[in-house]
């Protein structure tokens, strides 16, 4: 059969028009975010529902791991009545938290000198964030240009912010 991530609205995301919404996430998912806690991002598949709002970023309120629900904190701009997988399948709203830890690591060789490499490629004039992240085991030593982190051809990228990273 076909395995869905518990990371959608599953059954319900409601009530939207007050100042707080429920939603149902998974069991799976509300244990994996009860320790997290923060913000979530919410998408909506919803074509009745303009582009610019098919994307929030909301704050959790409380988890629910027995129900497998959060509680999400509205704002002003909310977004709507998203589709649920059980109402549409193919299109349900997802739900992703933005808090959990990212780490990178790679497989260390039996010198230890060459590790991952982590490249922002061809994007010039696009400003890139990379921030919050663990680098472990990363940069080839003594190969020039294969930093742990490294923006390659990308000239000019003002706005672009590296920070509170460990590497």
């Amino acid at each position: 059969g076909i395995s869905y991530t518990p990371m959608v609205c599953k059954d319900k995301c409601v009530p939207f028009g007050g100042s707080r919404a429920t939603l149902k996430i998974g069991e799976e998912a509300a244990n994996c975010w009860k320790a997290t806690m923060g913000d979530v991002m919410l998408t909506n598949s919803n074509p009745n529902i303009k582009q610019e709002d098919n994307q929030k970023i909301l704050t959790l309120a409380s988890v629910d791991v027995a129900e497998g629900t959060v509680t999400v904190n509205l704002s002003k701009s909310q977004i709507g009545d998203p589709f649920t997988l059980k109402l549409e399948p193919m299109m349900a709203a997802e739900v992703a938290s933005l808090n959990r830890p990212v780490k990178f690591t790679s497989v260390k060789d039996n010198s230890g000198a060459h590790g991952g490499h982590l490249i922002i490629y061809h994007t010039p004039h696009v400003a890139q964030l990379l921030e919050g992240v663990e680098v472990r085991a990363f940069g080839q030593s003594g190969i020039l240009g294969r930093y742990p982190i490294h923006f390659h051809h990308s000239q000019n990228v003002d706005g672009s912010i590296i920070r509170k990273n460990v590497v």
